[in-house]
């Protein structure tokens, strides 16, 4: 199998936006007010010789309209923060290993306006006003500089959290649709190869029990445009056929289309009703169902005994 990250991308989500209260300190003055953030997700892969290697990045901006309260002063500010963010994870042949996200941002912010408990006296709203401007100028760095470094924990949670869901639900999809109905076929899926570029990623399999053959010959190689590749030899599914034990075996035509189900975790979607019940089938004793692959040609040979 092999995959680009080109198609990979094509699957993704088009960039997301969320509107979110704020409701937080900034060198431990409350803040209120709402944040509007808009994250694009991408994805590259990154050399490996062993694994397949992912890197996931999310860059995007938080626009924020908030409101500083500092004793009978009121700040009223708009904030621009734009993030960058990336997490590493490798599909090995021991599993996924993963990398906390790693995010770095850079913001600025703008005071629109002050508002005081003594803006109706004028001369001493005047005084606390220009005092209120002299505090917020020399505190404007380290605020910003805290405020970047909340945004960055922030998108480094979201991302971890987010990847992290979709890997459980990868591996349990993988785990029901792949390895138990392989496991219990008594079939292990070995990994032969697992390598990455920046444009692709390569995966070989083996599926083969302890007592069985398997390709050994060197595969075709991918065209260099293809988006993604699966490449199947037909002892991978001769291995499969041979597992289910149709040697000999007799069948009502209900009975079969119900083992093919249950053994092959295909959809259920046939009415029983609509089988026919006067169908039977015995299987012969030797190579009842194999594939075979020739110049261009898929051949499905059934050896049925009656």
């Amino acid at each position: 199998v092999t995959l680009s990250a080109d198609l990979l991308n094509r699957m993704l989500p088009e960039p997301l936006r969320q509107n979110a209260p704020v409701n937080d300190t900034v060198l431990g003055m409350p803040t209120q007010g709402w944040s509007s953030t808009r994250t694009g997700i991408g994805i590259n892969f990154l050399p490996s010789n062993d694994s397949i290697a992912v890197r996931m990045t999310a860059n995007g901006v938080v626009h924020a309209q908030t409101q500083t309260f500092s004793g009978p002063v009121r700040l009223f500010s708009h904030s621009d923060s734009n993030f960058k963010a990336y997490k590493d994870f490798s599909l090995t042949a021991r599993g996924v290993e993963v990398v906390p996200a790693t995010a770095t941002t850079s913001s600025r912010s703008r005071l629109q306006d002050i508002r005081t408990e003594f803006d109706h006296m004028p001369i001493l709203g005047s005084i606390v006003e220009s005092i209120a401007l002299d505090q917020h100028a020399e505190k404007r760095v380290p605020a910003q500089r805290e405020a970047s470094a909340k945004v960055s924990r922030q998108v480094e949670r979201g991302l971890d959290r987010e990847l992290d869901k979709h890997l459980q639900q990868a591996d349990q999809k993988l785990d029901t649709f792949v390895v138990a109905p392989l496991a219990k076929l008594g079939l292990a899926p070995d990994v032969i190869e697992l390598q990455s570029n920046e444009q692709r990623a390569i995966m070989r399999v083996r599926v083969a029990g302890a007592d069985q053959l398997a390709s050994h010959t060197p595969r075709p190689r991918a065209y260099s445009d293809n988006v993604a590749s699966v490449q199947v030899h037909q002892s991978a599914i001769n291995n499969v056929l041979e597992r289910l034990g149709l040697q000999g075996r007799h069948f009502t035509a209900a009975e079969l289309y119900r083992f093919a189900v249950e053994e092959l975790y295909v959809p259920d979607v046939v009415d029983l009703a609509m089988i026919p019940g006067d169908i039977e089938v015995t299987f012969a004793k030797v190579d009842p169902i194999t594939v075979h692959c020739d110049n261009g040609r898929v051949e499905l040979r059934l050896a049925i005994e009656e």
